[in-house]
């Protein structure tokens, strides 16, 4: 077997980035009162440093002691994605010279856009009417607390209760597990009062118990059973969490239990696999220039994911850029012919097809090589296969060239081997016949045929007359190969004649290969043309694991329908068609023109495209046509399923099945990166809390 180059030596654990010792999920929010049931065993209440017990459950509500005048609101819609809901608030804030803005609903994850400030129901109708006329139709009112003083808290255990005057009560229990609604949660709850008078419910534990509530709804291991899939998705989202954290500090929590950040399902959902995966990764981020990546992911990509700038435009990171997925399938690379083993095909391609025992073939090589790199002494002859005699022969043809500490006769001295550089360490390493490891058996005085076939290919190394290069693979054809190092792509030129093997973990075997997108591949090339490809990946079939209906869908959507929801972004818009403008990297929709009625248009950036239709992802083509009843709309046909941006998760499982590690699918994934364990430290208290 080929001796590999050398890894990259394993990087110290530091923390560039920290983890929190604790983090708060926000359940629900704006309540008017919650209420939690009786009766876990020891059930405390915790306020201003005091505790008591729960023994017939207990109902929060807000308690300041003023209110001040209150105010009445106009909600005029609620949508997901959250920059299209700040577009909308402002557009119509300014239209009516009013406040306005969004509220963000923790238990459904939408966006709630409000608009007007009213002192009385009759002033907030008249606000409505107002809104009817811009085309908004369907605003309603709610009240929000203003001004509110000394705030505080109701406490009642059905005797009356009592006011406490802070902002939060916690709820904890002797198991460290609280239950809530129809759901129960390790660490403790919080009751907070937040500005607009109203309660949010939050979860407050630590990230990797967090996490196990978290893998399993993202990834379910029931389904995905792959260890280094699970790997990879706790990185994910452990690193998400991290490099979201306190995006909702002014409610009183860190990040939300919905789709919206990550789905978090308590201990109901937990599993031993998924479990083991958090275990097995735990402090583990994937890092880019040192700190927490935004670590997107989404359920299926179709084939190929997106840069995040053509779904999210306000981002622009650049280990988010475009791949292709296992979900596109294999690509079939190289021919079935007959091939001699690895390296013996690199030695005939590089000093030609020899003939002789294994000591005339030796010298041969070695004079050839010496006639590319050195001037050779052609008199000298090579005598036997004895190290020391192949040390002296190298000297008479290659003594300008070589480190001469490395021809000397017996081991090197400790002060040769410090000055040696990875190149002499490795060809050091075949002429001495040091062990390899501590448990190999003593080297042999000679050289064996394996050895000698080596030891020329160490040196067509050396001496830059054979390059390896080892990375991922994107993508090839009969004139190009494609890979990923780290972070930049590698676009390589194929030679005419190119070798092909896979090697399955102890042996290369030859012929064709089934090359998947992240597969590890090693590159051979001469005079910088590709000369071998050495896969390293199981058999498994490169789109095997993905048994599920959403690589492709169709949807028909009618145009009444979509117009609705374009009214809700675009107030009094009519539409009449819809336009593709511009594409992504992968082919999705990158900008929709909607063209109305009257001539007005409007476009459509990035993900608001799906929601605005309604779609599984923006992966589609739009087909003007009628459905069975009639109705005049667009079928749409897609593939993917969410937002494509990041780690695919089924490309994930299926990358595990074929071998790769998570690390692997993390880098394939997130480009530059780097997985690292990093240090803890205590999250900065939360706005408003006591």
């Amino acid at each position: 077997m080929l001796p590999a180059a050398p890894p990259a030596p394993l990087q110290p654990l530091v923390a560039p980035a920290a983890l929190p010792s604790l983090i708060r999920v926000g359940l629900e929010s704006d309540l008017e009162v919650v209420t939690v049931p009786c009766c876990d065993a020891g059930l405390e209440a915790h306020v201003l440093g005091e505790s008591f017990a729960v023994s017939r459950g207990v109902t929060i509500r807000p308690a300041p002691e003023a209110r001040g005048l209150g105010v009445f609101r106009l909600q005029v819609g609620a949508l997901r994605d959250e920059s299209q809901a700040h577009r909308l608030a402002e557009r119509l804030g300014s239209a009516m010279g009013a406040f306005s803005d969004v509220v963000f609903d923790a238990a459904a994850g939408l966006h709630k856009v409000r608009v007007g400030s009213y002192s009385d129901r009759g002033s907030a109708d008249l606000g409505k009417r107002r809104l009817a006329e811009l085309g908004v139709q369907g605003a309603f009112t709610v009240h929000e607390d203003r001004g509110l003083e000394n705030a505080g808290l109701l406490v009642d255990q059905g005797a009356g209760g009592r006011r406490v005057s802070t902002r939060a009560v916690e709820l904890t229990t002797p198991a460290g597990v609280v239950r809530y609604g129809k759901s129960a949660y390790r660490g403790r709850l919080r009751v907070f009062l937040n500005e607009r008078g109203r309660l949010n419910v939050v979860n407050e534990l630590d990230l990797e118990s967090y996490l196990r509530g978290v893998v399993p709804m993202e990834l379910g291991p029931e389904l995905y059973p792959q260890l280094d899939a699970l790997k990879a998705q706790a990185v994910a989202a452990r690193t998400y969490t991290v490099r979201n954290l306190g995006r909702f500090r002014g409610d009183g929590y860190d990040i939300c239990a919905t789709p919206r950040c990550q789905v978090y399902g308590g201990i109901a959902v937990e599993h031993p696999l998924s479990d083991r995966a958090i275990a097995e990764t735990a402090g583990e981020l994937a890092l880019f220039e040192g700190v927490a990546i935004d670590a997107l992911y989404s359920s299926t990509c179709g084939g190929r994911t997106e840069g995040v700038s053509w779904v999210f435009p306000e981002k622009s990171e650049p280990y988010l850029s475009s791949v292709p997925c296992v979900e596109a399938g294999g690509s079939r690379f190289g021919s079935a012919g007959d091939r001699p083993a690895l390296g013996a095909w690199l030695l005939e391609v590089t000093l030609g097809r020899i003939a002789g025992d294994e000591r005339a073939r030796l010298e041969e090589r070695i004079r050839r090589l010496a006639q590319l790199v050195a001037v050779p002494r052609p008199g000298e002859r090579l005598e036997s296969l004895e190290r020391t005699e192949v040390k002296r022969f190298l000297g008479t043809q290659l003594d300008l060239a070589l480190d001469t500490s490395l021809l000397a006769a017996g081991p090197p001295g400790a002060a040769a081997r410090a000055g040696w550089t990875s190149r002499d360490r490795r060809l050091g390493l075949l002429l001495d016949g040091a062990p390899r490891t501590a448990t190999s058996d003593p080297p042999s005085a000679t050289l064996d045929g394996v050895e000698a076939d080596e030891l020329v290919i160490e040196l067509l190394r050396y001496f830059e007359k054979l390059d390896q290069v080892e990375g991922g693979f994107l993508d090839a054809n009969e004139k190009e190969i494609e890979i990923a190092r780290g972070g930049p792509v590698a676009r390589l030129t194929v030679a005419a004649s190119v070798g092909t093997w896979r090697f399955d973990g102890t042996r290369q075997i030859a012929g064709a290969l089934e090359l998947a997108p992240g597969d590890p591949v090693d590159l051979y090339l001469v005079r910088g043309s590709v000369i071998a490809v050495v896969q390293h990946a199981s058999r498994v079939g490169a789109s095997a694991a993905v048994h599920h209906d959403r690589q492709r869908w169709s949807r028909f959507r009618g145009r009444g329908r979509v117009g609705r929801s374009v009214q809700e972004r675009f107030p009094g818009f009519v539409l009449e068609d819809l336009v593709v403008l511009e594409r992504g990297a992968s082919g999705r929709v990158a900008s929709l023109e909607l063209v109305g009625r009257d001539g007005r248009r409007e476009v459509l950036s990035g993900l608001p495209i799906r929601w605005t239709l309604d779609v599984p992802d923006t992966w589609f083509e739009l087909h003007r046509t009628r459905s069975g009843s009639g109705e005049d709309g667009w079928l749409v046909e897609g593939r993917g399923w969410g937002h494509g941006v990041g780690m695919c998760q089924v490309g994930a499982f299926a990358m595990a099945r074929r071998g790769h590690d998570y690390r692997q699918i993390l880098e394939h994934y997130y480009r530059g990166v780097e997985v690292r364990r990093v240090g803890q430290a205590s999250v900065t208290a939360v706005a408003g809390e006591p």
